[in-house]
């Protein structure tokens, strides 16, 4: 009997102390910041909604919550002049992304999240591609229409690989 009732109290204390642990940990370091607050938020229709914020830390922010996990979306991290990055949400919800202050987008580096790797891989080459674009756009007199939508196919199927 005495050892149920010790079992029963190791793994309740087990249980407890693992549900104490934070469900989602997204850890964020930006080079060379000068804002203090950084604002976790998610987009649910038309609008934007703000759930957690985070103190600077030497440019170090941090957002925790213990006994919670974050719906499967798109989420953002912003600070108070409106610049801001964007992420996935899914299955992993603990993992880090860190960039420089002057460009944030272009500089991320996603750490155990495979999701977000992808993710900002694929926004590098849809940004990169983007700009074949305009650049091709300004030339369009000089290409003529028949070359210009011909370059334009190319980097649309470039696009879609």
């Amino acid at each position: 009997m005495k050892k149920l009732i010790f079992s029963l109290f190791i793994f309740g204390c087990l249980f407890f102390s693992s549900s104490l642990k934070a469900q989602y940990s997204i850890n964020i370091d930006v080079k060379g910041n000068k804002d203090s607050i950084l604002i976790l938020g998610y987009y649910y229709l038309d609008n934007t909604y703000a759930i957690d914020t985070a103190v600077n830390k030497k440019g170090k922010f941090s957002f925790e919550k213990k006994g919670k996990t974050l719906d499967p979306g798109i989420y953002f991290v912003s600070n108070t002049n409106g610049k801001y990055i964007e992420f996935i949400i899914d299955k992993e919800q603990k993992f880090s992304l860190s960039t420089l202050e002057e460009d944030w987008l272009n500089n991320i580096k996603v750490s155990k999240s495979k999701d977000n790797e992808i993710y900002y891989d694929y926004i590098r080459s849809t940004t990169k591609l983007s700009v074949e674009a305009n650049e091709l756009g300004k030339k369009k007199k000089e290409l003529g229409e028949e070359n210009f939508n011909k370059q334009i196919a190319q980097i649309n199927e470039k696009n879609d690989s």
